[in-house]
């Protein structure tokens, strides 16, 4: 989003209603992005959440609310923030309702954002509230929504402080992530209009479109506290960004789909599959949501799995015995003493026989034991993915 990296953004001199504009090009963002940010149980998607289209009815929790009842209440709290004479808030509009699911808590929440001097104020409204209500059900709501508000008005210089402090440091979680990471949101967390007020203390919750195990973007975030705490998330994000950044280049630059270590590819050939077909399957499945690309069961009861690790398409066999993941065999006995001691050097399949080990032809690179088992280690080599013309992908076991 273009307030995140701009001078203006980190300096808080951005325009009156920004609250209506981040919305805006939040959910142009969101709509751009692959399905699966809206699944989990919690996620960085469902706490931005909808913005409400103005003619929709909304459902949250156990409240229903008609659209002609939403554009009510909208109208009378415009009303009241209107009389205050405030020159520093923004009026609310149909842009300032959302529809989100609060990261803590994971609770159906309509908020009503406004803003004030520049500051994002988002009051949250539970759905209980909505569930009986009486004939004074909007001035009822009002008042809480305008208890925040003063509070707001009276603290609005520690307000504007924090958050320039915020936004400056996460501009700078940016920067120092790199490798077209990009700023998604950031805003303080949902504030029921029933809470104690303490805008001090009330965290804010972030999230940055970053690549995924598959090189498509994804979105994350999480709620923080302050703006340490916010500057501090580079490290945990900068080494897979930059490793998985230069992998999509690499992909790119060469016109191919993706990578495929040897192993899984050499697992594919013997089950009759190419790994374009099986790539393109598995990055459908993903987008849609679901974690886990394809599982196959083979013969003797061996099961394969097929996923992305690291931009790379990955397999993982099971079988009677012990289990190989991403260039890592554990076997469920411990070697005797002879076999351990001559095993680093040696082709995996001596070991193990299977096709796509004996295909593969990888070495041990690496022995160790624990609690009884034994781990065969081997460097995990790569193959690009190049399109095939006309290539028909058909069901993994069909």
């Amino acid at each position: 989003m273009r307030i995140y990296t701009s001078e203006a953004f980190e300096t808080n001199t951005c325009s009156a209603n920004i609250a209506v504009e981040e919305n805006i090009e939040a959910m142009i963002l969101l709509d751009g992005l692959q399905p699966s940010i809206w699944c989990g149980y919690s996620n960085a998607a469902k706490a931005i959440g909808r913005v409400w289209n103005g003619a929709s009815s909304l459902s949250f929790g156990i409240a229903r609310l008609k659209a002609g009842e939403m554009s009510a209440l909208l109208c009378h709290l415009t009303e009241k923030l209107e009389a205050l004479g405030d020159d520093g808030i923004a009026l609310p509009t149909r842009n300032s309702v959302r529809l989100v699911e609060a990261h803590v808590t994971n609770d159906e929440l309509l908020i009503v954002d406004f803003t004030i001097d520049g500051v994002c104020i988002p009051i949250a409204f539970p759905d209980h509230l909505f569930h009986e209500r009486g004939r004074d059900w909007k001035e009822c709501l009002s008042v809480r929504y305008l208890e925040h508000v003063d509070a707001a008005r009276k603290h609005r210089k520690e307000l504007s402080k924090r958050d320039i402090a915020m936004r400056s440091s996460f501009a700078a979680l940016v920067r120092n992530i790199g490798h077209d990471c990009r700023g998604a949101w950031l805003r303080m967390s949902p504030i029921s209009c029933l809470s104690t007020i303490g805008f001090d203390r009330d965290p804010y919750d972030h999230a940055l479109v970053i690549w995924d195990e598959k090189l498509d973007e994804k979105l994350e975030g999480y709620t923080v506290w302050n703006a340490r705490e916010l500057r501090s998330l580079a490290p945990i994000y900068r080494n897979d960004q930059r490793r998985l950044f230069k992998r999509r280049s690499k992909t790119r630059e060469a016109s191919a789909l993706g990578m495929v270590d040897t192993v899984t590819e050499a697992l594919l050939q013997a089950l009759g599959r190419q790994a374009e077909g099986v790539w393109a399957e598995c990055v459908e499945k993903m987008r849609r949501g679901e974690e886990i690309g394809f599982s196959h069961l083979g013969r003797n009861g061996a099961e394969y799995l097929f996923e992305f690790r690291q931009g790379v398409l990955s397999c993982s066999i099971r079988f009677n015995g012990g289990i190989y993941t991403a260039g890592r065999l554990q076997l469920n006995s411990e070697l005797n003493e002879t076999l351990y001691a001559s095993a680093k050097g040696r082709l995996l399949s001596d070991f193990v026989d299977h096709p796509a080990f004996r295909q593969s032809k990888v070495k041990i690179s690496k022995v160790s034991r624990y609690q009884g088992a034994t781990e065969l280690h081997h460097q995990i080599r790569t193959k690009l993915i190049y399109p095939q013309v006309q290539s028909i992908a058909r069901p993994i076991g069909g």
